[in-house]
Order: C-alpha cells, then sequence, then structure tokens
C-alpha cells in the first residue's frame, strides 16, 4: 500500500505515451521464415527490431499481431513468423484465408487482415 500511496504523492497518474515506430524511408521487405522465440504469443524483438505493441493476440493456438519499433508489421503463430508493411502482411492474410483448414484458423487471418487494412494502426 506504502507504493501506492507514494504514487498518488509523486505521479505520474496518467497513462504513458504509447511508443511510435521510426519509419525508415524506403519499403519495408517482406519474409516469412520459421519461428525461433519462445512464445509468440507474447514475442520479443523480432529481427532485430523491437516490439513496441501487441495489436491482436490469437486465442485457439499461440501467435499475435505487432507493430515493431521500425514500423514493420509481424505476424506469430503456427511456426511461423511473417514482417513486413502493411500491404505485404494484407496480401499474405488474403494468401493464409484461402488455404485455412479451421474455422478459427480462418476467423484469426481474417481478423489480421482487418486490422493490418486499417491505416489508422500506426
Amino acid at each position: 500500500m506504502e507504493g501506492l500511496f507514494e504514487r498518488w504523492r509523486s505521479g505520474p497518474i496518467e497513462v504513458p505515451e504509447p511508443a511510435t515506430p521510426k519509419f525508415a524511408g524506403r519499403a519495408p521487405i517482406f519474409g516469412v521464415k520459421p519461428w525461433r522465440g519462445d512464445d509468440p504469443a507474447a514475442p520479443g524483438p523480432i529481427e532485430g527490431a523491437e516490439v513496441l505493441r501487441r495489436l491482436r493476440t490469437r486465442r485457439d493456438v499461440p501467435g499475435a499481431l505487432v507493430l515493431m519499433a521500425d514500423g514493420r508489421l509481424a505476424v506469430t503463430g503456427e511456426g511461423v513468423v511473417a514482417t513486413g508493411g502493411q500491404r505485404q502482411l494484407f496480401r499474405y492474410c488474403r494468401e493464409r484465408i484461402r488455404r485455412a483448414e479451421t474455422a478459427a484458423g480462418r476467423a484469426w487471418w481474417q481478423e489480421v487482415a482487418g486490422v493490418v487494412s486499417q491505416a489508422a494502426v500506426r
């Protein structure tokens, strides 16, 4: 309780601003490769880039859609990680929707495609 009282006295009370990505002056390169991290639902750095925030978490199997510090998006799960820009990842999602074997898998890729297609993600 003392820690809580001290925080009330000295702050900060407000929620800190979310970190914003640093964009490069070039188009991001799209890539898909095997997942080598610990937990695809809560990934750490991907390809040397810090994960700024998790945009979605997959519920049926471990996986996530994340925004990285270099401005790229990444999707983890099913033993792979796909990284790239919005358009590239959207095309990848459409292909995964077509190839989905389960309704839950199809729903996940549709949700990711919906989030990726929104310009307000950044």
